[in-house]
């Protein structure tokens, strides 16, 4: 099968293609193209290099944790509160800390995604956080002066006496390597803290550009030997000797606005700045034979952002993360030799941001604190594709143009956890963080109409994840917990419990990603853990059915066969295989080579994981892959090897095993949220246009520009 699209811009809701032919494998494509999610700016990141893990604060105060271990993808995420405030962030080992300006320390917990207070400021609202992990400190600066510290064994977090309050807001805070320090920058000042007695040792001032204007230190890293390197408001980095509290080296014009952020490798030998100018500049150490203090010359700078950055962290020696007002990750290299390759990942939601009805051609589109609705158009028929037309790609004009049908906004602007509609586009419900709302939406009217539907049952209760069966006639509720609650529907607003489905022992973290086979009888659950379990319905009674082995990967996403008991799994180091739950065995897997195929034919294609599987109804050998910029088409061939088994003890086996075989590849899309089968011979491909989320930022810094007026 050849899959033939393009992507046109036709105003809104486009159609591609012409029919399908089963034997071609020609699809009609709704180029879906009115989504536009706003621009969630980043605050703050904090990465953990035990864990590979990013955890990354917005403007709306959501929290993202990141995995960045192989193909990167977001694990989970905490949607914000408009009565929240995360303006810092920062790792214990493997349990996340934040700060703001509510005054309060705050651990979340890693599977409820709740947040947990653990003590209450001094000084009120804080602005900078630092953990040193060995000595299990927090230090937090706010923005009255006080400097805060906490000392953490297990569960309770000890306050230490605040140390004395200095004039002006604390802007940044650093540990030392042995934690008997912490360095903080603010108005005109850097002060190098004893920990024992709470009391400033030196005091070092980076001098003004002029009078009459103040100049705030922003950002600071503390090296091993106990050098300062600082970046303020004039755009200056200032190097310092900690020890003896003496000023080393200036580069001045480090950046052309202030420097709202540096960071520094492992090793030391180099670190990176950036802020208000956008360039990212990389220094690295020169050493001295004389014993001198080293020098920091610049190596290279990269133009990766066109607005402001407001955080850096080095990955490793080769990669730096960066993100800002624009909202995206921005993975690039540290090294000339590398310069070309950068990964950006979006400012979206977690999925899934669309939902399809695929009987009533409805679409669900999904934002920060409210939906949308829309009927989507009805493609012309005229122009058909034939054998000998190969790979062409032909354009169907709209008979009927796409219609908005009904928005949903939340009240009090707090976040819609999730939100689906029913396939028969009968049911909405969205959930937010204290409530489940459930509603019968008629289209049949000129005007669609919602009314909401009471829900007597004290299990209905708001929940993180949810969806139909095919059918229409159940709703599956995740919970929190990891209890999965079973209702039953009917027009008659009639909504009863049926059942639970408890996850407890098998999956003992969030439950990231959920799939109801079309039939209802199999409910797969994969957990941010890598495991992935299978329940089965029998007689309207949900029993735990098996594990399926876990891998050294997390599955990304996750696909059900619709005419056979097989699953087909994506894990985030791009393998691919296929699971038989009947027999118990892979039947099919990618080759060891297909990650290294797609990365050379599509440069950077294997850096974003896969966030989707299509299932082709009428070409089960064929399987569609979906990350945000590009798809994969792959075929089952055959091969020599036998199949592998998951249970030593395993009776049934198959005598050959297939492999799933790259056929073709299309790309770029930026960016590609979401795509599902509206019909056998439709699909909904809904696409962000990068030029609609740059169009909701603010002005950016502007650069003049040798010989131009």
């Amino acid at each position: 099968m050849v899959l033939n699209c393009a992507i046109v811009k036709q105003h809104k809701d486009t159609m591609n293609k012409a029919d399908k032919n089963k034997s071609s494998g020609h699809f009609k494509i709704h180029n879906v193209g009115f989504y536009h999610p706003a621009p969630r700016q980043i605050k703050c990141l904090s990465y953990n290099r035990r864990t590979s893990k990013l955890a990354v604060s917005r403007d709306d105060a959501s929290i993202e944790i990141w995995d960045m271990q192989s193909a990167v993808y977001m694990e989970k995420c905490i949607l914000g509160d408009p009565s929240w405030s995360v303006e810092a962030l920062g790792w214990l080992n493997n349990r996340l800390f934040s700060t703001g300006l509510t005054g309060e320390l705050i651990e979340w917990n890693s599977k409820t995604l709740k947040p947990t207070p653990k003590a209450t400021l001094t000084g009120n609202g804080a602005g900078c956080m630092d953990i040193h992990n060995a000595n299990g400190c927090i230090a937090i600066g706010t923005n009255e002066g006080y400097l805060n510290t906490f000392s953490v064994e297990g569960d309770d977090i000890n306050p230490s006496k605040p140390f004395d309050q200095q004039q002006g807001p604390i802007l940044c805070c650093k540990y030392d390597s042995t934690g008997r320090f912490i360095v903080t920058g603010s108005t005109d000042i850097i002060r190098v803290w004893d920990v024992t007695n709470g009391q400033p040792i030196y005091k070092m001032s980076p001098g003004r550009a002029e009078k009459n204007r103040e100049i705030n230190v922003w950002s600071l890293v503390v090296l091993k030997d106990l050098t300062i390197i600082a970046g303020d408001s004039r755009g200056f980095i200032t190097v310092w000797n900690g020890k003896n509290g003496t000023h080393i080296d200036s580069i001045s014009n480090a950046l052309d606005a202030d420097v709202l952020t540096v960071a520094v490798n492992d090793e030391e030998n180099m670190f990176c700045c950036s802020g208000v100018d956008p360039k990212i500049k990389i220094y690295a150490a020169i050493e001295k034979q004389d014993g001198a203090p080293r020098k920091w010359l610049r190596n290279f700078k990269r133009s990766v952002h066109d607005h402001d950055v407001k955080a850096l962290a080095f990955v490793d020696e080769k990669k730096i993360i960066s993100g800002g007002v624009n909202g995206y990750i921005n993975v690039s290299c540290t090294t000339k030799e590398l310069s070309f390759n950068q990964t950006q990942y979006g400012p979206f939601l977690p999925e899934p941001c669309a939902v399809v009805a695929v009987e009533a051609r409805l679409l669900l589109l999904k934002y920060f604190n409210y939906f949308e609705v829309w009927e989507l158009g009805t493609p012309n028929e005229i122009i058909q594709l034939s054998e000998e037309d190969g790979n062409q790609k032909k354009f169907l004009f709209m008979d009927k143009n796409q219609k908005s049908v009904v928005q949903l906004k939340n009240k009090n602007g707090k976040p819609i956890t999730c939100a689906s509609i029913s396939p028969n586009g009968k049911f909405l419900i969205f959930s937010t963080e204290s409530k489940l709302k459930l509603f019968q939406l008629d289209t049949q009217i000129q005007t669609a109409s919602l009314a909401k539907v009471k829900v007597t049952s004290d299990k209905f209760t708001a929940c993180a994840k949810v969806l139909f069966s095919s059918d229409s006639k159940y709703l599956f509720c995740v919970k929190d917990s990891g209890d999965i609650e079973i209702f039953s529907l009917s027009y008659n607003d009639d909504v009863d419990f049926k059942a639970t489905v408890s996850t407890e022992g098998v999956i003992k973290d969030t439950i990231r990603l959920i799939y109801l086979s079309k039939c209802g009888k199999y409910l797969v659950c994969v957990g941010t853990c890598g495991t992935t379990a299978v329940w089965t319905n029998k007689g309207n009674r949900w029993s735990y059915l098996k594990q399926i082995s876990k891998q050294n990967c997390v599955p990304t996403a996750i696909a059900m066969h619709s005419k056979t008991n097989r699953i087909v799994l994506a894990f985030a180091d791009y393998k691919i295989f296929e699971y038989d739950l009947t027999t118990d065995t892979i039947v099919c897997a990618s080759d060891a080579f297909l990650k290294d195929k797609l990365t050379r034919s599509l440069k950077n294609s294997t850096d974003k994981a896969i966030n989707n599987i299509l299932l082709d109804e009428n070409n089960e050998n064929v399987v569609i892959l979906q990350n945000d910029s590009f798809l994969f088409v792959l075929e089952k061939t055959k091969a020599p090897t036998l199949a592998k088994k998951l249970k030593s003890d395993q009776s049934k086996d198959l005598t050959s095993a297939e492999h799933y075989k790259l056929i073709t590849h299309m790309g770029n899309y930026e960016h590609f949220v979401h795509m599902a089968w509206l019909s056998p011979s439709e699909i909904v491909a809904v696409v962000v246009n990068p030029v609609t989320l740059i169009e909701q930022l603010p002005p950016s810094m502007v650069h003049k520009l040798f010989g131009v007026s």
